[in-house]
C-alpha cells in the first residue's frame, strides 16, 4: 500500500492505495484551514485503521508537493520524510497543479487541461496539461490577464482555484471550465504518484519569491565586523 499526503492548501487528507491495481483502500479528508500540524498523525492513523492496515504494510509513500501553502507543505514534506526515514521506503513528491489536473481529466475530454490556484495579489500558479493529464510546460506564478489569455486562446478546460478569481477579474469572459475542482484531491495525489510521468521529486515547490528579503546595503558592514 501507498499512503500519500495532502496538505498544500486548507485540507488535511490521508489516502491509502494498492500500488499494484490502483484502488483506494481508503482516503480521509478533513477541511482545517490551518491546523495541520496537529491533525496529520491521527488522520493518517484512522486511514490505516479504515483500511485495516498497519505502517508495516506500506510499500511506499506520497505528498503533495505544492505550490500553495507555505506552512502546509512542510507539514505534509516534514511527516512524509520522517515515515521515510522511520520505516525505510520511498516518497514520492506530486505537485498540487497536477492533482488538479488529473482531476479534471474526465471534463476535458479531447480539450487540454489549465491548472490554476490561487497565488493572491493578482496572480495565479498556472501549468498546463494534455487531455490526459499530462504536463505539457513548467508550473509558473503569472498574473490574471497572462492567465486569461492562456484559458481563452487555446481549446482548454481551466480548473482549481484560480478559476474563481479569473472569473472575477473577467466577468465578461466566458471560461470552459469545471467548477466541481477546486482544490487538490489526495486520491489523485495517490493515483498521480503511482506514474513516472506525473510524479517528481519529494521538494517543497515554490513559486512565490519570498516578500522578506536580505538588507543587502548592510552585507559588507557586517562582514567587516
Amino acid at each position: 500500500m501507498l499512503l500519500a499526503l495532502e496538505t498544500s492548501d486548507r485540507l488535511c487528507a490521508a489516502c491509502l492505495i494498492d500500488e499494484a491495481t490502483g484502488v483506494i483502500a481508503a482516503s480521509k479528508t478533513i477541511d482545517i484551514g490551518r491546523g495541520h500540524a496537529e491533525k496529520m498523525m491521527g488522520l493518517i492513523r484512522e486511514t490505516l485503521d479504515a483500511a485495516q492496515c498497519d505502517y508495516e504494510t506500506l510499500s511506499g509513500l506520497a505528498v503533495c508537493v505544492g505550490p500553495g501553502s507555505f506552512t502546509g507543505i512542510r507539514v505534509g514534506l516534514a511527516t512524509a520524510t520522517g515515515l521515510s526515514i522511520a520505516l525505510d521506503i520511498a516518497v514520492r513528491g506530486v505537485t498540487s497543479l497536477q492533482a488538479i489536473a488529473s482531476a479534471a481529466r474526465k471534463e476535458a475530454i479531447g480539450r487540454q487541461i489549465l491548472a490554476l490556484i490561487d497565488a493572491h495579489r493578482g496572480d495565479v500558479y498556472a501549468q498546463m496539461f494534455s487531455s490526459i493529464g499530462l504536463p505539457l510546460d513548467v508550473a509558473r506564478q503569472i498574473p490574471l490577464e497572462e492567465a486569461a489569455k492562456l484559458a481563452l486562446s487555446q481549446n482548454v478546460v481551466s480548473a482549481g482555484s484560480g478559476v474563481a478569481i479569473l472569473k472575477s477579474a473577467n466577468p465578461e469572459l466566458v471560461f470552459a471550465s469545471n467548477g466541481d475542482i477546486d482544490l487538490p484531491n489526495v486520491d489523485c495525489v495517490a493515483h498521480a504518484a503511482l506514474d513516472p510521468a506525473t510524479s517528481v521529486r519529494a521538494k517543497p515547490l515554490y513559486l512565490r519569491r519570498p516578500d522578506a528579503k536580505p538588507q543587502e546595503a548592510y552585507t559588507i558592514a557586517r562582514a567587516l565586523r
